[in-house]
């Protein structure tokens, strides 16, 4: 293979690779929670009544991530405690905050889609469940 042919096949694949990029969409933006937004959020899902009946003992909350569409929106994962895996389950959470500045937890695990806009959605998990 010559040097020309090398870098056409070379061109060709990177023309190629972009063409496929740009056809897989947007990569999620949203970004790490700052340490006060992370202890707010920790505290709305401690204080949840979706959460009430798990011992914060029994958990931890981990990968909190704020939106970059809306910062009004955060996604967080619960992850059982060592002692706890076989009574709790890891899940994804969609947390909203309000005007007064406060965040409350809307769902655990199948996010519905419609509790938050669809590019909210895409940028904290991927997508959304339709229910």
């Amino acid at each position: 293979m010559t040097d020309a042919t090398r870098r056409g096949a070379l061109a060709a694949g990177l023309a190629a690779a972009t063409a496929l990029a740009a056809l897989a969409g947007p990569a999620l933006a949203s970004k790490p929670a700052s340490a006060p937004q992370a202890e707010f959020i920790i505290q709305a899902v401690e204080t949840s009544p979706l959460t009430k009946r798990i011992p914060p003992a029994d958990y931890q909350v981990r990968r909190i991530r704020v939106s970059t569409v809306n910062p009004r929106y955060a996604s967080a994962f619960l992850q059982p405690s060592p002692r706890a895996r076989n009574r709790v389950q890891s899940v994804v959470m969609l947390l909203r905050q309000s005007p007064n500045g406060s965040w409350r937890l809307l769902d655990l695990d199948a996010i519905s889609c419609n509790l938050a806009p669809r590019r909210v959605l895409n940028d904290l998990f991927g997508g959304c469940i339709p229910r």
